[in-house]
Parts: structure tokens; C-alpha cells; sequence
């Protein structure tokens, strides 16, 4: 009987493991900014925007006046889980802010880079001011690095791997984007622009990417639909 290794392709079998180059050293830079930002999260009490998000997640629906619903459900969620502390309030900005150096690395890795350029991106992601803020206080530019290096992730496998199903789950960042703060409409018409005045503009003539089209509206059509129906 033919083993599963044999029958792997030699592509798939020289294909170095996620902790390969340098990604576990990422990993425990990621978790060392968690740590850090847990620890020293509670601090200078509560920002006033984090008081707004904690009173519309006392009241779920699917949109209000100044912002979609993602952080209102998320902060909802933490405060039952976590409490109402401000490490508990600024836990999930501590999070999204630890992933995003794990998400630069692989993007790092995506396009051909070893270890030094691996462990340089994740270090620039830790120590970039903004990113330090973004961790540190909870409000809607949270999650907006992530989803929109997510949406960026997808892009580029879909076409550096010439497999089109990654515009699927492009669509479906771009969709939780949209339930999280707007301006990743912005970024998704910024690719759409990109891809048409390039040679990959023949992916429009394959289904996939109308179907993370379809999947992004569908997954934004709650909140749309609450706006519409509060003017």
C-alpha cells in the first residue's frame, strides 16, 4: 500500500511547518505584548468612547447611531465572561493587538521572507505606536488591523496561489469588517480598483470572488437593513 507521504506531492512534502523560520519565536513575541498589555491595561481608568461601547452592548441589536454592532457584541460578551474590570474591558483590544503580530509575520513569511524578516516585521508590529494604542483602549480601530490585514491575507493567496476560493473567505473578513467599522468598505474598493487595472482583473470572469462579494453583503445586510429601517 502506497504510504501518504509517497503519495504527497514532493511540493507538499518539502512545505516547512508553521512553526518553521522563525514563527514560534513570533509566537512568543505575540504572547509577551499580551501579557504586557494585560498587565498594565489598567491603567488611567476608563476612556470616555469605552463607557459608549459598554452601554450599547447593554442594549444588542444590530446597529446603532455611531457605530456597527461587532464591538458592542464583543465588549458584551467580555464583560460577562471577564467582568467589568478594565482589563476585562480592554482585553479583546490586548488580543486583536497580539494577533496582528502573528498576522504581519505570515504575511512576511507569504512573500518569501526567513526568519530575520519574520522576527523584523513582528518587533515593527509590537513596537508601532499605534498598534501600542489600539491595545490599550477599547474602540473600533481595535479589530479594524486585523480584519483588514485578514482581507489582505486572502488577496494574496488567492492570486499567488492561483486558487480563487481564497476571494471566498475574503468576502467573509470583509463582511465581519463591515459589522465592525466602515472604512474597511474603503479597502475592499481600493483591491477592486487594484485588480482591475492589472492582469488580474480575469478573476472577475471566475465565480469566486461574486461569491465573497455575496457573502461580505450577506454578512453585512443585518446592520444595512437596520439603518435603513432607523433612517
Amino acid at each position: 500500500m502506497t504510504s501518504t507521504s509517497a503519495r504527497a506531492s514532493p511540493a507538499e512534502r518539502n512545505k516547512p511547518s508553521f512553526f518553521a523560520q522563525g514563527m514560534g519565536i513570533v509566537l512568543v513575541i505575540a504572547a509577551a505584548k499580551l501579557l504586557f498589555h494585560c498587565y498594565f491595561n489598567n491603567r488611567y481608568g476608563y476612556f470616555r468612547d469605552e463607557f459608549d461601547y459598554m452601554a450599547c452592548g447593554n442594549h444588542l441589536a444590530w446597529g446603532y447611531v455611531d457605530q456597527p454592532p461587532l464591538i458592542p457584541f464583543l465588549i458584551h460578551v467580555c464583560r460577562a465572561v471577564l467582568g467589568d474590570s478594565l482589563r476585562s474591558i480592554r482585553f479583546i483590544p490586548a488580543l486583536a493587538s497580539s494577533l496582528l503580530v502573528v498576522q504581519t509575520a505570515v504575511l512576511a513569511r507569504e512573500f518569501g521572507g526567513r526568519r530575520f524578516a519574520l522576527l523584523l516585521s513582528a518587533v515593527t508590529a509590537v513596537v508601532a505606536p499605534q498598534y501600542l494604542s489600539n491595545g490599550s483602549l477599547l474602540g473600533t480601530n481595535s479589530l479594524e488591523p486585523n480584519l483588514w490585514m485578514g482581507c489582505a491575507y486572502f488577496a494574496i493567496l488567492a492570486i499567488k496561489r492561483k486558487n480563487p476560493r481564497y476571494w471566498l473567505w475574503f468576502g467573509v473578513v470583509a463582511g465581519l469588517g463591515l459589522q465592525e467599522k466602515y472604512s474597511i468598505a474603503l479597502f475592499g474598493s481600493g483591491i477592486v480598483v487594484g485588480l482591475l487595472l492589472t492582469e488580474q482583473r480575469r478573476v472577475f470572469a471566475d465565480k469566486w470572488i461574486w461569491l465573497g462579494g455575496a457573502a461580505a453583503f450577506l454578512i453585512f445586510l443585518p446592520n444595512l437593513l437596520w439603518n435603513v429601517y432607523y433612517d
